[in-house]
């Protein structure tokens, strides 16, 4: 846009038309990139729908796995079973005024879960946990609808604020600085535009400030002149020689660069205000400091050749004044960049919400789909008691001759041959003062006596070659 300002001003000089006044063109297309804001949109971040269908979900969700006692409560059909059909005389709890705003709620939901469309209904579709997983599953659920109802209703208001209300503040303001006070719907109306329409002076100098674009017209206007050439060497038929009429807007706003068609950003909205607040001029005459736009001479803008100027000194005191907030349309632009930060701050404040509501979506989800965890202490246990039944085996001679012979002979066995006939015996050497009776024969009791692991770990206690009783995994 400064650019543009710039190459305007450039092309008027170079052919030489004097009468333009330079000041007051730049001045003018400084004013016309807020009359640029009229009537757009403001810009405002994506935002994801609302969460009341996941809502409803989770809420047959918890009716499904709630106790059957409880969803006793809400049998029958909407139509012919609702609070003031079935309940509205009770004079017990939790009929009398427990259920009694949310009883057709919670009637409905169980109705949803089981009423069929096309042969099946939503319980079909999501058969909820049974036996213990329904108990660990009822008390998640209950818990995390209770906290996703709050951040869903805390989501709406943010969205609300910053998708609505607040951008239809932000128009309203925009429109109220270009087009003056109480006008929320660029239109113009001229005496909202400024404060007098009798004549140049009454309106403009230092009475100006009621609108942008009648400080346009203050700028381009002469006080004597139906054809002023102040702004284009053209001349802008603003004849203030008499009350000002017709649309006088139309002529300044025709002077401007191309009106952009994009949303209006917070970014741009900020570099408005900055460069106008950049841009307002000083003056000194002797020992005063005037603050203004337009050409200043020592008439005080009276709207005669090279008088014409807004003058904006007392908005700027050091006593009274703020600046450009202090000038009526400035304050208006100010506030529309404030209410925008606020818009910002509701959409982040409403994206904060949706994201604990997706979290908290997902919890209920996976609780109403998780399958019956097996305790630790039970896996632990049916682990425990699987080893025993399969760890204690007693080999033996008896046992290994059952094995057979060659490849077959092994697991603690070992094939031998005796009288020239192989055997498949117990294949550990045993020392045979520790293992033999007096004829030299194993004991065949010292190893199927034992039936457990513990005894049988005893018998080797002492041996200084090998075992003689051994449990097989």
């Amino acid at each position: 846009m400064l650019f543009t300002l710039a190459i305007t001003i450039l092309a008027l000089t170079s052919h030489g038309r004097a009468a333009l006044t330079l000041e007051n063109r730049h001045d003018l297309l400084l004013l016309c990139n807020a009359a640029n804001l009229r009537g757009r949109e403001i810009a405002r971040p994506k935002l994801p729908d609302d969460f009341d269908s996941d809502i409803a979900d989770i809420e047959k969700m918890n009716m499904s796995v709630a106790a059957n006692e409880w969803q006793d409560i809400f049998s029958g059909d909407p139509e012919t079973t609702s609070y003031a059909q079935k309940h509205k005389h009770a004079q017990a709890e939790p009929f009398k005024t427990h259920w009694q705003k949310t009883y057709d709620k919670w009637l409905q939901i169980k109705h949803e879960t089981t009423k069929k469309d096309g042969g099946k209904s939503w319980l079909d579709s999501n058969p909820p946990p049974t036996g213990w997983a329904a108990a660990v599953a009822r008390r998640s659920i209950n818990g995390t609808l209770e906290k996703l109802l709050a951040a869903n209703q805390l989501y709406k208001a943010a969205k609300e604020a910053e998708t609505a209300t607040l951008p239809a503040q932000v128009v309203k303001q925009i429109s109220e600085a270009i087009y003056g006070e109480g006008v929320e719907d660029s239109k113009f109306i001229l005496p909202k535009a400024l404060k007098a329409l009798t004549n140049c002076g009454a309106a403009c100098g230092s009475n100006g400030g009621k609108s942008v674009i009648g400080d346009m017209i203050c700028l381009c206007a002469e006080a004597s002149s139906a054809n002023p050439q102040t702004c284009d060497n053209g001349g802008l038929a603003i004849d203030w020689s008499s009350d000002l009429a017709g649309s006088p807007h139309t002529l300044v706003l025709g002077e401007c660069q191309k009106q952009e068609g994009s949303a209006v950003t917070l970014t741009e909205l900020g570099s408005i205000i900055t460069h106008i607040t950049a841009g307002v001029r000083t003056a000194i005459q002797g020992a005063r400091v005037f603050r203004h736009l337009g050409k200043r001479g020592a008439s005080n803008c009276n709207g005669a050749a090279n008088e014409v100027c807004v003058d904006y000194t007392a908005a700027y005191n050091k006593d009274t004044g703020t600046g450009l907030a202090s000038i009526k349309w400035g304050e208006k632009l100010i506030s529309a960049y404030n209410t925008m930060q606020q818009s910002i701050e509701k959409a982040n404040e409403a994206a904060t919400q949706a994201a604990i509501a997706r979290r908290l979506i997902d919890t209920a989800r996976a609780a109403y789909s998780q399958p019956i965890p097996v305790p630790l202490q039970t896996k632990n246990a049916a682990t425990i008691t699987d080893r025993k039944q399969t760890a204690t085996v007693t080999i033996t001679n008896t046992t290994c001759e059952k094995k057979g012979k060659e490849d077959n002979c092994k697991d603690g066995c070992k094939e031998v041959s005796e009288n020239g006939e192989k055997k498949c015996v117990v294949g550990i050497e045993i020392e045979k003062e520790d293992t033999t009776n007096q004829d030299g024969k194993i004991p065949p009791d010292r190893c199927t006596k034992h039936k457990d692991k513990a005894s049988c770990e005893k018998e080797n206690e002492g041996q200084k070659s090998g075992k003689i009783c051994l449990l097989m995994d």
